[in-house]
């Protein structure tokens, strides 16, 4: 929930993204409805992704580049698909070459 200052009524508005509770009360008071609309949707978004993130250990894949894209298969059902890398690391010590992945949702 986000607020707003209405010039034309003299006082502060709310308004909503998304439904249902729990129900998160943005701090800021906007100037615009828009503006306050465009930032709890932002918000919201972040909210939903939190938390969900994928991570892999694999033989050495020189290809895999944080923002690259990595489609998963072979996974559980609800990590196969499209992931957006935003860490890979690269080792090659006596163990061999080794690539491990953190990814998120794309969006």
């Amino acid at each position: 929930m986000a607020t707003y200052q209405d010039l034309g009524k003299g006082k502060p508005q709310e308004c909503t993204a998304g439904a249902g509770a729990p129900v998160q009360r943005l701090k800021n008071r906007f100037s615009k409805k828009e503006t306050a609309q465009k930032v709890e949707g932002s918000e919201l978004l972040r909210l939903k992704s939190a938390g969900q993130s994928f991570s892999v250990s694999m033989k050495g894949a020189p290809d895999a580049k944080a923002e690259a894209v990595l489609q998963a298969i072979g996974f559980r059902s609800y990590i196969d698909g499209d992931w957006l890398i935003t860490r890979a690391l690269h080792t090659l010590d006596s163990g061999g070459y080794q690539t491990k992945i953190k990814a998120e949702p794309l969006k």
